[in-house]
């Protein structure tokens, strides 16, 4: 299992934990800037129609 799988697994199970849809499928890649972090994910903006919450929230809860 590569690291970006591992990181899609924990992603998805905080997502369901959430109350997240099936199905849901979060990008996960490297930023151009590492000042950016190691990691970036599009989940909370994936997540927040479904779960009626703002991108923000939603990434605050996934911490």
């Amino acid at each position: 299992m590569t690291a970006t799988d591992q990181i899609r697994a924990e992603l998805l199970r905080a997502a369901r934990s959430l109350g997240a849809p099936e199905g849901t499928d979060p990008v996960i890649e490297r930023p151009r800037d590492t000042a950016h972090g190691d990691w970036a994910t599009n989940l909370p903006m994936v997540l927040a129609r479904p779960l009626g919450k703002k991108p923000r929230e939603i990434a605050d809860l996934l911490r």
